[in-house]
Formats: C-alpha cells, sequence, structure tokens
C-alpha cells in the first residue's frame, strides 16, 4: 500500500512539475531572455537559504502543521476560489503574462497563513517525528503514511510559487527572493524526511523553485544569483534517510519470519497469507512450495542466511518453508545494499557501478519469488537517485546561466565564445563531472546537461537557450 502511495504521489507531482519549456528533438527547452547583470555587493546580499541570523527557535515541521490545522478550510473546502488550487493555477494563473495579472484577485496569497509558512521555513531545528521503526519494535503494526505535513506541501509550494508571481508582478523583486528563500528552506525540511514519499517531494519541490527563478532572473532589475546559487548546498535534497526509511518500510510479512527459531507449519502459512500483491495464492504457494523442495536452492540458501550473519546450527534446524522466506528476505537486502552503496557517491564516479548493480539486482529479482514486489523496489532506489541529481543538475545549468550575466556585465553585453572564458568556477554537471555543454549561435546560447545512464525521458534532456537584452 505504501509504495502505491508513493508512486500516485509521484505522478501527480511530476505532472504538475514538469519544466514550462518547449520540446525540441526530444529535449526540453526552457527560453530566457536575460540582461547582463554583475555580481552585488558585497556579494552575499541575496542567498537562496535562511542564514542563521534569520533563524528561530523552533521545529518548523510542528509549525507547518499548525498552519494546515488553523487553516484547514482553505486546503479542504470546495468553495474556495479557483485560484487556490494548484492544479487550476498551473493550467491557468502560471500562463497569464506578469503584466495581466489581477493582483486585486490573488492578494490573499499574501496574507497571514502564508506568512505563517515563512515563520516556520525559519525555525531551526527540523524533527519530524515519525519513529516509525518503533511501531514495528513494539508491535503495534505497520506504519500507514503518508504524513499529513508532507502531503499537503504540493498546495502550499503551488501557492508560494504563485505569490512570486504576484510579488514579481507588483514591483516587489526583494520580496519574491525572500519567498524563494522560504521554498528552498521547504526543499530542504522535506527532504531530511525519513520517508520516501517526503524524499520525492522535496526534489520535486526543488525543481519547481527553479522554474519560479527562471521567471525571476528575466526582470531587468534581477540582481545576479550566481554567487547565492553557488552557495547552495550539494546535493540540494539528501536522500539517504528517505533510503533507510524505506527499509524500514518494507512489508510487515519480512518481520514476521523468526530468524532465530523453528516456525510451526501455521505459522509459516500464516506469513505466507500476509504477502500482498498476489494475485493468485495457489500459485504463490506452488512456487514456494517449488524452491522449499529443492536441495540446490535449500543448500544455497542456508549458506547465504549463514554468511549473513545467522548461526549456522540454527539454520539447519530450520524447516524449509521458513529457509526459503528467510531467504528470500535476504536477496532483497542484497540487491537493496547493492544500489545502495553507489548512492553515497557523486553519479558521476558511481554510475558505471550503479548500472551494473541495477542489472545485477534485476537478475536476482527476475529469479526470486516475489519478482513483481522487488521490482518495485529496485526502481524506486533508481528514481531516488537519478531524481536527486537531476534537481542538483538544474541548479548547475542555473548558475551557468548566471555566469552568463556576469561575463556580459564585464564584457560589453557579450556572450562568451566557451564557458573557460569566464571568470568565476564553472559548475560541473553531476551526470558526467564534467562542465555542462555549451553552444554559442549568432544571437543567442544554449547550455544543456547530459541524461543518466538508461534514462531516455526528454525532462532529463533539458537545456536553457538564453537571450541577452540589450
Amino acid at each position: 500500500m505504501t509504495r502505491l502511495i508513493i508512486a500516485g504521489a509521484v505522478m501527480i507531482l511530476t505532472a504538475i512539475a514538469i519544466c514550462r519549456g518547449e520540446e525540441s528533438n526530444g529535449n526540453t527547452v526552457v527560453r530566457l531572455t536575460v540582461h547582463p547583470a554583475p555580481a552585488p555587493s558585497p556579494p552575499l546580499r541575496y542567498e537562496l537559504l535562511p542564514d542563521v541570523m534569520e533563524l528561530s527557535p523552533g521545529n518548523p515541521i510542528q509549525g507547518y502543521l499548525k498552519m494546515f490545522v488553523d487553516n484547514h478550510d482553505m486546503f479542504h473546502s470546495n468553495n474556495m476560489p479557483f485560484f487556490y488550487f494548484p492544479e487550476r493555477a498551473d493550467d491557468e494563473w502560471f500562463k497569464i503574462p506578469l503584466q495581466q495579472l489581477p493582483l486585486d484577485k490573488l492578494k490573499d496569497l499574501d496574507t497571514t497563513p502564508w506568512k505563517m509558512i515563512d515563520t516556520a521555513a525559519r525555525l531551526e531545528l527540523p524533527n519530524w517525528q515519525c519513529r516509525f521503526w518503533e511501531w514495528k519494535k513494539y508491535g503495534w503494526g505497520e506504519w500507514k503514511g503518508p504524513l499529513p505535513e508532507v502531503v499537503l506541501m504540493p498546495d502550499v509550494v503551488g501557492r508560494l510559487q504563485m505569490r512570486i508571481r504576484i510579488q514579481l508582478a507588483d514591483g516587489r523583486l526583494n520580496d519574491a527572493i525572500a519567498t524563494a528563500k522560504t521554498l528552498f528552506a521547504i526543499c530542504r525540511h522535506l527532504g531530511e524526511c525519513p520517508t520516501p514519499f517526503g524524499s520525492h517531494y522535496g526534489t520535486i519541490t526543488g525543481l519547481r523553485i527553479m522554474e519560479s527563478l527562471e521567471e525571476v532572473i528575466q526582470k531587468p532589475e534581477c540582481p545576479n544569483l550566481y554567487w547565492a546559487l553557488s552557495s547552495l548546498p550539494i546535493p540540494l535534497v539528501d536522500t539517504h534517510q528517505a533510503i533507510q526509511g524505506d527499509w524500514v518500510l518494507r512489508p510487515s510479512w519480512m518481520d514476521h519470519v523468526n530468524e532465530k527459531a523453528q516456525m510451526a507449519d501455521a505459522a509459516l502459512q500464516s506469513v505466507v497469507s500476509e504477502i500482498p500483491g498476489q494475485d493468485d495464492a495457489d500459485k504463490l504457494r506452488a512456487r514456494l512450495s517449488a524452491k522449499a523442495a529443492d536441495a540446490a536452492y535449500l543448500e544455497a540458501a542456508r549458506s547465504r542466511l549463514h554468511g549473513s550473519g545467522l548461526n549456522a546450527a540454527v539454520v539447519r534446524q530450520l524447516p524449509a518453508l521458513q529457509v526459503v522466506l528467510l531467504n528470500e528476505i535476504a536477496i532483497r537486502k542484497i540487491a537493496r545494499d547493492e544500489l545502495v552503496r553507489s548512492m553515497s557517491l557523486p553519479y558521476w564516479q558511481a554510475s558505471a557501478t550503479f548500472a551494473a548493480d541495477l542489472a545485477h539486482a534485476n537478475k536476482i529479482a527476475d529469479s526470486g519469488v516475489f519478482s513483481a514486489d522487488m521490482q518495485t523496489m529496485i526502481k524506486d532506489l533508481h528514481s531516488f537517485w537519478v531524481q536527486q541529481n537531476r534537481l542538483d543538475q538544474r541548479v548547475a545549468l542555473l548558475r551557468c546561466v548566471e555566469a552568463i550575466r556576469l561575463y556580459a556585465a564585464e564584457h560589453n553585453g557579450e556572450f562568451p565564445k566557451q564557458l573557460g572564458d569566464m571568470t568565476v568556477p564553472l559548475p560541473i554537471d553531476p551526470i558526467t563531472g564534467k562542465p555542462p555543454i555549451y553552444e554559442l549561435n549568432e544571437s543567442s546560447a544554449a547550455v544543456r546537461g547530459s541524461s543518466p545512464l538508461g534514462v531516455r525521458d526528454e525532462q532529463y534532456k533539458f537545456s536553457y537557450e538564453i537571450s541577452l537584452a540589450k
């Protein structure tokens, strides 16, 4: 059930977060018209995360929840004006040019509830307080996510994006940058949620902030944000806690297979009946029985279980079906760990290792009893890593745009002939470990990133086409 929730959430968020660009030859192109701009003085006059002087004592997660509780009708009433709903705002309000926005209709997005979000985002110690592993430890049953503080965040993010547009249309550029700072803080807080859906929401939130910044930097008066973007942490969304939480949220039947003592046949059959996602229980039992009758399989399984730390004498005494179930759990853990070990490294360093581990994990999954469930786990882990690097790549490409604005301000509005001509450090594409691809045309320039291995989705073939306003 948890994985179905995650998959549905990702589909919805991805649909919302697809960049407002154009597809060209299978690539997503965002066209920007920007003005040359030198670095501000001091260089970090503008930042995109709250600094320590802005933070107050408290837990931002509780602040977000208080905002949702205090403004329940805003999020759950069908009688609210249509501009409150992000799916409609995405279709209508984001397409309207800034100068045509009806500011009188949208002024409510600049009132108290949204100021509560600004305040919450500037509390210093995020703690999600979702120790769902204790539910299993104390026998309270399976955790039924996701968290309300997480699932309502897409509404908040969409409305804060709309507030940035209102502030830009109203000539309040500094306020728009402050709202972007709130969004970046939310992005980081979501990344610290030890659940897979929190991490997914965090990365998609980051991509949506990039869309807003693309509109911000096209304002003639916008300061150069190269150093502000350079100050963002890499990765912007850390998925380590989410990956650990994903394992804790594994199906509960796995915790009901005893590793240390023999189980009665009735208890084993009860565990088998708990296994989800099996349309035909008879076929499942037949597959398990076939494994339990395979002497070579059982010998390899007992060897694997002993190698993973279980007592060899105990393993030899376990019923065949219990050995099969424990072995399938061990196979799942091995496949998971082989993938996760690469994910702590930069993509460009570990992509080849990850690809080999991915192929091996798929091979293990195909030969296992619970192939479909393992394939879903493998797909989720791959998505974690690719989405994280997709976001960091987008930040790197926008840094390149701002570096070009810096260069143009110093060279009479001209583009650099190559990225190496610029006087500031070049960002690297996290996919390749090298600077992004740069192309200079007659009246414009383009910077683009590379696609991850094995990913053909046009969202990962992303580029900015830049024109310099005179």
